[in-house]
């Protein structure tokens, strides 16, 4: 409610860490409203951590398609003719009611209250206090990081700033230790840290939260080397669909227990989470791919991306001016004026005043509209608008709002957010900016090199596709790649039957759509449309795909049965999803089930080659005495790597990070191939 440009809003989304920053773009973004229109719709749909109880009968999505369409409570409840309002108008005084309790009162008298005086320091002693008065007993033994069953009981002799694994050679990074405080996991790590112990030498780091710890470390001018052994990403590939991997959710999982803070539940832990890598075999994966890239991420997010706000001001002032001429466009072909952003509203138009045909259920979700595009001009305007609408309150307005004092966006990268591996990234998400999107390139433009160094990128050339020829070993696409051909145009050739300097555009485009969606199971229905084809022809185009390759479908039908077998299926590397859908009697999930292990030995393998080259680079650059100086990488991308390099030394740089990324996969049947390109922005790099 007060996100209002001024202010922003912190949250928590999921236990205490995982945080969420509102400005006014991501509330329109979430609820379709504007900050000011929240107090009406927690009214209407009421907040059970409040007590407040809303009006019965209407939900988000109603109370948001309302106050789209109305503005506000008031105009709601003097709405005519429209029977949706009409529970409202039947509940005004509980509605009036609610609206009373979440309102935020901004009268109150402050008299010389200032900011400082706002601040608020955690102070233990104070709050064990509390806890004793009020009989808080599990909040007590959390705050002394023990089982203590009360006040009197006797403080116990804390343990020392480092905890030693009786086995030897042990570091264990603790959130707590002994007795210390836990009113800050994460400055509890940091306080190990800095207080003891020598965290520069070889022996082995174990904790959560690794990567902050690496970071904190950093900035207090301490280099927390290698090995590392971070439980939570351990845990994350014992099972990558766990709903999070924190201390305090892990803990009754793994030990039956719950999280009271201690170093002993951690090392404990630690010693599960071995037990159990061991026994899948994930223990490789483990030291070899997913710790060596966990201090190259530290340094990514600390290095951040430079940003010319400039150029994200010129592209919101340009979007917003095509915004503003789509709507006059859309309202003119509708006859009148009405949400756009609102699907009930769309709906009205589309189907009920304009007579455009439903097919099945109706809907203006994007697959439902787009068969429509040939029955009237409208439907292509919608289309363009809620892209270009997307481009300005996901990335153009939002971003601004990221850049730091230094001028640069540093964005946060998740290593335990998917289950096939894939890196993915945070507060903002810098890797859905994806090229072709609309405005893509002028939003990619506003990231700059510094000055003096220019942006280098690295991309994997067909990288999945590569993947498949190597795992399904089919002599067609293998050959393919080893011949150096188009392998979209080998696709067409074999699928149409001609020779490949006769294959048009129109057939490379659908092998295009053939090879990406076959390497992951996609059926008729989904190739059909991505490839904007009928049914029959995709039925068609399939079956002479498969007949082309046919050790594709041999393979995807050993993958099949391997998993209904076992229950699970890995990469080449040994990275392990399970798969207890694979024998539901669920056809749907069974399905689904197939999907993801048809793609999770193609995408798994392609997110461990990508981290791997990460590792690889810096450990190259290192020995150079150039990572972090004269080259910095700043972001993973999917298959891509992003550096920043120096002027006078990019050209040697880029012959290097190309010799690292594709002798990754010296041992497989194909070759791994990169394409690069320098720029003095991202834009400039295609």
């Amino acid at each position: 409610m007060v996100a209002d440009g001024r202010i922003t809003v912190r949250t928590f989304r999921k236990g205490i860490r995982d945080t969420f920053t509102y400005g006014r773009a991501d509330v329109l973004e979430r609820y379709g409203l504007e900050p000011e229109q929240l107090r009406d719709y927690k009214a209407l749909v009421g907040d059970v951590s409040d007590n407040v109880p809303g009006v019965p009968g209407i939900g988000d999505k109603g109370a948001s398609a309302l106050l789209r369409k109305y503005g506000s409570l008031e105009g709601v409840l003097a709405a005519q003719d429209d029977p949706r309002v009409k529970l409202v108008q039947q509940h005004e005084k509980l509605a009036r009611e609610c609206q009373r309790l979440v309102t935020l009162r901004r009268d109150v008298p402050l008299g010389d209250l200032g900011l400082e005086d706002l601040r608020c320091v955690f102070q233990p002693d104070v709050a064990e206090r509390y806890f004793i008065r009020f009989g808080f007993e599990s909040l007590i033994a959390r705050l002394k990081g023990g089982s203590l069953s009360g006040a009197q009981k006797k403080q116990q002799k804390k343990e020392g700033p480092v905890v030693r694994n009786p086995v030897g050679g042990l570091f264990a990074l603790a959130q707590q230790v002994g007795d210390a405080p836990q009113h800050d996991s994460m400055r509890t790590d940091v306080l190990l840290v800095s207080r003891g112990g020598n965290m520069e030498d070889g022996r082995r780091k174990v904790g959560f939260y690794l990567k902050e710890a690496i970071k904190e470390a950093r900035r207090r001018g301490i280099a927390l080397k290698p090995p590392y052994f971070d439980i939570g990403v351990a845990f994350w590939l014992i099972d990558p669909d766990v709903k999070e991997y924190s201390p305090e959710f892990l803990c009754p999982i793994f030990l039956k227990e719950e999280w009271a803070g201690s170093s002993t539940q951690e090392l404990r832990l630690y010693a599960r989470a071995m037990e159990l890598l061991n026994q899948s075999g994930g223990s490789s994966v483990m030291d070899n791919i997913e710790m060596p890239v966990l201090p190259v991420l530290a340094e990514m997010e600390m290095a951040g991306i430079r940003v010319d706000v400039a150029r994200l001001r010129n592209a919101e002032a340009e979007i917003t001016l095509k915004i503003s001429r789509l709507e006059e466009e859309i309202y003119r072909l509708a006859g009148r004026e009405f949400n756009i952003n609102s699907p009930a509203q769309v709906g009205v138009v589309l189907f009920d005043e304009l007579h455009l045909p439903v097919r099945g259920k109706r809907s203006t979700a994007y697959e439902k509209l787009l068969p429509l595009k040939e029955r009237h001009p409208i439907i292509s305007l919608i289309l363009e608008y809620r892209e270009t609408f997307k481009a300005l309150t996901t990335y153009v307005r939002p971003l601004q709002d990221k850049i730091d004092a230094d001028g640069r966006i540093h964005t946060e990268f998740l290593q335990t957010a998917t289950a096939t591996g894939r890196l993915s990234s945070r507060n903002p998400n810098l890797q859905n900016i994806s090229k072709g999107a609309p405005y893509a390139d002028e939003i990619r433009a506003a990231f700059v090199a510094s000055p003096g160094k220019k942006l280098l990128s690295l991309d994997y050339s067909q990288l999945e596709l590569r993947i498949l020829a190597v795992v399904s070993k089919d002599p067609g696409l293998t050959a393919a790649f080893a011949k150096g051909r188009d392998v979209h145009t080998a696709t067409a050739a074999a699928v149409f039957k001609v020779e490949d300097s006769r294959v048009t555009p129109q057939e490379r485009r659908v092998a295009k759509a053939l090879n990406f969606g076959l390497a992951y199971g996609m059926g008729a229905n989904a190739f059909a449309l991505s490839a904007g084809i009928s049914r029959k022809e995709a039925e068609r185009f399939i079956q002479s795909y498969f007949l082309a390759f046919p050790r594709v479908r041999q393979w995807q039908e050993e993958v099949r049965q391997a998993a209904r077998a076992t229950g699970y299926v890995e990469t080449l590397s040994g990275r392990r999803r399970y798969l207890p859908g694979i024998t539901s009697s669920s056809p749907f999930l069974v399905a689904e089930s197939e999907r993801q292990a048809i793609n999770h030995p193609i995408q798994g393998l392609g997110a461990d080659i990508i981290k791997l080259a990460m590792s690889r680079c810096a450990k190259e650059f290192s020995a150079r005495n150039q990572w972090g100086r004269g080259v910095q990488l700043l972001l993973s991308i999917h298959d891509e790597l992003l550096f920043e390099v120096d002027e006078d030394i990019i050209d040697d740089a880029e012959a290097l990070a190309r010799r690292c990324m594709e002798e990754v996969g010296q041992q497989f049947s194909v070759p791994l191939i990169t394409d690069s390109r320098q720029g003095y922005s991202w834009g400039e790099l295609g």
